[in-house]
């Protein structure tokens, strides 16, 4: 009779828990492992991030030091034409500001922000070019990726 009551008893088999543990530290490891990818690959797009935000306001406070300085430099010495206008404007710019066109009442200037942008800056007066204001500040993307920049135009001042 107790060899009855043995064999009806309950047994612990060790390969059941186990199995389950085993796959618990498997599903736990590739989680940590997926976290720490997911950590880094945000840590990649905070810094590129941070880069772009820095030239994009390192060109901003080019173009704004270049307005300034066309609007002093026009003021200084009246110009007769726009070549004598351009002759006084352009050595005082900083080196990286691209003088676009000088004519009689329009002034366009770009700085670069990286390899695929730009500030563009348009200067208009009513009145020749005494009288400068400010008529088009914008960030213009050139290409992106195989994109047009006309879809990536951002007006950062559009006075009209």
């Amino acid at each position: 009779m107790s060899n009855q009551a043995n064999n009806n008893s309950f047994k612990m088999n060790i390969g059941g828990p186990s199995i389950i543990l085993l796959l618990t530290v498997l599903g736990l490891a590739v989680f940590s492992i997926l976290a720490v990818r997911a950590a880094y690959s945000g840590l990649k797009m905070a810094r590129t991030s941070a880069k772009a935000v820095s030239g994009y306001y390192e060109a901003e406070g080019i173009a704004q030091e270049a307005e300034y300085l066309i609007k002093e430099a026009i003021e200084g010495t009246p110009a007769e034409s726009a070549e004598s206008a351009k002759a006084a404007i352009t050595p005082l710019l900083p080196g990286t500001v691209d003088l676009v066109s000088v004519e009689a009442d329009r002034i366009v200037f770009e700085v670069p922000v990286n390899d695929t942008s730009v500030i563009h800056v348009e200067m208009t007066s009513d009145t020749g070019l005494d009288d400068l204001k400010v008529t088009d500040h914008r960030l213009v993307v050139d290409s992106q990726e195989g994109y047009s920049g006309s879809a990536f135009e951002i007006n950062v001042i559009d006075i009209n």
